[in-house]
């Protein structure tokens, strides 16, 4: 009775969860409607139309109503193959019919008399991909073409800034990045719809926000959406209806990708290395070597049948991808000031009216007092030696003192900081059938980033383990 009562409350909860996201689903699928007519042109009524998805060897079936008509909504991205059968006709079947995100397939349906054990196979029909039925303008990236495209960063959204009437990216005030304008509108009215659900960052303004943690260079969704996880990519640009108007900006729809009948799977590596880059103009201009430095972004996937057979009516897919990127030695433009050799010595310098350098040796200046006659330092000491002691110890020479400091008693000392980055991305994808009119997908997503900052940076040794003139980052962003 336990074990009946679990899987009662277990059943219970799936259908909820598919009651519960069954509201966005025009968001994260497609529609496939057409008329079925004889060749004279009149309308067929009560004929058999059945949409079967090629990937999971599953269909659906409805029937023409008193205008001829049928129409297959929330239709799941894919390739389909569409039969029409009727008594006293031949059957009709369309071969590799292409459902979009977000779009309206046109499949009409012209059936020839004959028998019914003879079939009619098409392959196109012309017109089929135009979006008659609403105004909106928008391109689809799917499949090899999405893994194909130059992409340096490997993430979905970086595509957002290629497509017509919008506004390329190019850089922006203080290293911003700005770009991703689409039809005028700014780049924080772009809206993110992930899987059905909004994936819209709140936090990116008309200010060229990036997450430039992870290196892109335009915006994006809260979360990252690897390339490689993804079944399609589109973006409304202009005319949205009111089931995808939320803002004036953009609206970007991605799918995440699902398991097939037939096992499938990827396994990648993308690597970069400094031996195949210059050397930094600011690194040259005070004679700074190229860093050694590497970067990974690796991942896998795999998808297929989660259990073999049928289970509450219908079967199990999963999909599953992992995708992490080891950044260790980011080069990091870093500079402080620090005390000239002079002033390590305890001498002043100072320019007067005249614009001449003139030094004063703090142990034996004269000229304080009352009359100006009387030592500046009575000890004689000259600079505290504790002080002294602290920045020969932990403050490396100066190798920039004609852009940074005073250029008389500070300096700057430039030096490439490393900064390791590292991040750790995962989705998970459960895709089920309670049979032709119940549906469930849920997907889960895992993502942790460490990004290196410039708030605390060890210059001088001071930590156990650092070097002198050695730069060394000693506080992170976790994300």
């Amino acid at each position: 009775m336990k074990k009946l009562a679990a899987n009662c409350v277990v059943i219970v909860c799936m259908i909820l969860a598919a009651c519960l996201t069954a509201w966005p689903q025009a968001a994260d699928t497609g529609q496939v409607t057409g008329s079925v007519s004889d060749p004279t042109g009149a309308v067929i009524v009560s004929a058999k139309v059945t949409l079967i998805d090629k990937a999971q060897n599953k269909s659906v079936s409805t029937e023409t109503n008193g205008s001829g008509l049928y129409t297959f909504a929330n239709v799941v991205p894919g390739i389909y193959d569409i039969l029409a059968t009727k008594s006293g006709f031949r059957d009709y079947r369309f071969s590799g019919a292409q459902v979009l995100v977000g779009q309206l397939l046109t499949i009409n349906v012209e059936m020839k008399l004959g028998a019914a054990v003879q079939e009619v196979t098409v392959t196109s029909t012309p017109g089929a991909e135009l979006q008659t039925s609403n105004s909106t303008m928008g391109t689809v990236i799917s499949g090899d073409t999405l893994i194909s495209l130059p992409n340096q960063n490997r993430d979905a959204t970086s595509l957002l800034i290629f497509q017509p009437n919008t506004a390329p990216t190019f850089g922006g005030a203080e290293g911003n990045t700005t770009g991703g304008q689409v039809a005028g509108a700014m780049s924080d009215q772009n809206t993110y719809t992930l899987d059905g659900g909004n994936a819209t960052d709140d936090l990116a303004g008309d200010n060229g926000y990036t997450s430039g943690n992870r290196g892109y260079v335009a915006p994006q969704a809260a979360i990252p959406t690897p390339i490689e996880s993804i079944q399609e990519f589109k973006v409304n640009t202009n005319n949205m209806t009111a089931d995808f108007s939320d803002a004036d900006g953009a609206q970007v729809l991605l799918i995440t990708k699902r398991g097939t009948d037939q096992w499938h799977g990827s396994l990648y590596d993308y690597f970069q290395a400094d031996w195949l880059n210059a050397n930094t103009w600011n690194n040259n201009v005070v004679g700074v070597p190229k860093v050694k430095q590497h970067q990974n972004r690796v991942g896998g996937s795999v998808g297929g049948p989660a259990l073999p057979g049928e289970t509450l009516g219908g079967r199990t897919y999963f999909y599953f991808n992992y995708e992490g990127r080891r950044y260790p030695y980011a080069n990091g433009r870093f500079e402080r000031l620090t005390p000239s050799d002079l002033l390590r010595q305890g001498i002043i310098q100072y320019r007067d009216t005249a614009g001449n350098v003139n030094q004063i040796n703090i142990a034996a200046a004269t000229g304080c007092g009352a009359d100006g006659t009387l030592p500046c330092d009575p000890r004689g000491i000259g600079i505290n030696p504790v002080i002294q002691g602290m920045w020969n110890t932990y403050m490396p020479e100066p190798n920039d003192c004609p852009k940074a400091g005073d250029h008389l008693n500070t300096c700057g000392y430039f030096a490439s900081l490393k900064l390791p980055i590292k991040d750790d991305f995962a989705v998970a994808r459960i895709d089920h059938d309670f049979g032709s009119n119940w549906r469930f997908n849920g997907t889960y997503r895992y993502y942790k980033l460490v990004y290196p900052s410039t708030e605390q940076v060890d210059i001088g040794g001071l930590i156990a383990g650092d070097t002198k003139g050695v730069l060394a980052s000693h506080s992170a962003n976790p994300q």
